[in-house]
């Protein structure tokens, strides 16, 4: 059958409304802080970025199961073992997230004694909030994998949408009403938490009641082999990611030092409307993985090029028509500053390169090119550092000449992406 743009669509949209759920929790967050202090809203965007540090390789992991389930639910065989794999997966996460949240407490805790300055006060005080929230998504995300796995793709996406709504409801309530004594960060993040463990219980109250889990946990040699497979799969991926997110952790840390709080604030807000312009296509990259392993396996490699376009022009419409919304939304209710305007327009030009880097770099995830897919993440890394050494050392900084030599680092890459996939592609 043809695949055309409505079938991509269709068969994406569950997960699509599951990503941008995700980006609209960060920018409602984000939102209502813009009307606090500055301060407040440059220490969320540190918060925000440490918080997608830790669950980077949560994200990969749960991507990893989701492809086992997915090749074992469209076999119809080992339904009852994969119910033990499910639970056994639980303790796998569990353990991740202790060790990633240890991790994380002891550096925040490092970091504040050698470095401390008011953004990162706020950062330490948020730890009590903050860890909980990596403990109850890494007890979620098993679920959620097993759930994409099995099919329950709008299932999924409802129950997504629904935490943002409540997070959405929970924010005003908690910073304008209920007048509770805690920072305002500490309650954009009790907002979060609540809505995650809402998430929490209803995704188990689906596994549940469906009797797709098991108190009984698979011992055997062969799950044990299994579950080293599936770290390893996700291992590349989850690092780079957790890189690229901790390079935008110590960024936000290097700016609160070296410039103005307005300039960090403005910076929290520019990136948030990036997480939300990019969010669909990272909601179709499972569609787009198993269609580019399906033509690999079936050797009809004439047929990337058509899939890439066909998936890049559906993710390039979804972001047009929320960059519109942006757009209009920053005319309307924001002063129309021609530096604020100017950002959103840089913003939305990487965010349309990032889809084109999003698609190669699942092609390359297709081809088994796992180590080409690190690699060019961390020449990646590197440029973008040079690019910000270059601006602070040449420059006094602004945002928007910051946001600019990541442009064209971005160019770069996109170029060299390019052309490294269409030789594994097209080439070969």
């Amino acid at each position: 059958m043809r695949t055309t743009r409505r079938s991509i669509f269709k068969k994406s949209f569950p997960l699509i409304l599951s990503e941008l759920s995700e980006a609209l929790m960060l920018l409602t967050g984000v939102l209502f802080l813009s009307w606090e202090s500055e301060r407040y809203l440059a220490a969320i965007g540190m918060i925000d970025a440490a918080l997608l540090c830790c669950l980077a390789y949560g994200f990969a992991l749960s991507d990893s199961f989701q492809r086992y389930y997915a090749r074992i639910f469209a076999s119809s065989t080992q339904n009852e073992t994969s119910t033990g794999i499910l639970s056994a997966s639980v303790f796998q996460f569990l353990g991740v997230a202790v060790l990633i949240s240890i991790v994380g407490t002891v550096l925040v805790w490092v970091l504040s004694g050698l470095y401390s300055n008011e953004l990162i006060e706020i950062c330490l005080q948020s730890l009590p909030f903050f860890i909980p929230i990596v403990l109850v998504y890494y007890l979620a995300l098993p679920f959620h994998a097993y759930l994409v796995g099995k099919g329950h793709l709008q299932l999924v996406g409802w129950l997504a949408c629904s935490g943002v709504v409540l997070n959405a409801l929970l924010i005003p309530l908690f910073l304008y009403y209920w007048q509770l004594d805690i920072l305002p960060t500490n309650a954009v993040l009790l907002a979060g938490l609540i809505s995650e463990l809402v998430w929490l219980v209803l995704l188990f109250g689906i596994i549940w009641s469906k009797g797709y889990f098991t108190f009984s946990l698979p011992s055997t040699e062969s799950v044990k082999r299994l579950f080293r497979v599936i770290h390893r799969a996700a291992f590349y991926p989850g690092l780079s990611i957790m890189g690229f997110h901790l390079g935008t952790s110590l960024l936000f840390v290097y700016l609160s030092y070296c410039c103005a709080e307005h300039q960090v604030a403005v910076l929290t807000q520019i990136l948030a409307y990036w997480s939300l312009l990019i969010a669909p296509v990272n909601g179709m990259a499972d569609a787009a993985n198993n269609d580019f392993s399906g033509i690999y396996s079936r050797r009809e490699l004439t047929r990337f090029s058509y899939l890439r376009n066909m998936y890049f022009q559906v993710a390039a419409g979804i972001s047009g028509l929320i960059f519109t919304v942006l757009m209009l939304f920053n005319l309307s209710f924001k002063s129309p500053a021609y530096d604020h305007i100017t950002l959103l327009l840089i913003v939305g030009l990487m965010a349309l390169l990032g889809m084109l880097n999003k698609l190669d770099f699942v092609a390359l995830l297709a081809r088994l090119h796992n180590g080409s897919f690190a690699k060019i993440k961390i020449i990646f890394a590197f440029f973008v550092i040079v690019a910000v050494l270059s601006t602070e050392y040449f420059f006094e900084f602004e945002v928007v000449i910051l946001l600019t030599s990541i442009l064209l680092s971005q160019i770069l890459i996109t170029h060299w992406l390019k052309n490294r996939v269409q030789r594994l592609w097209i080439a070969s």
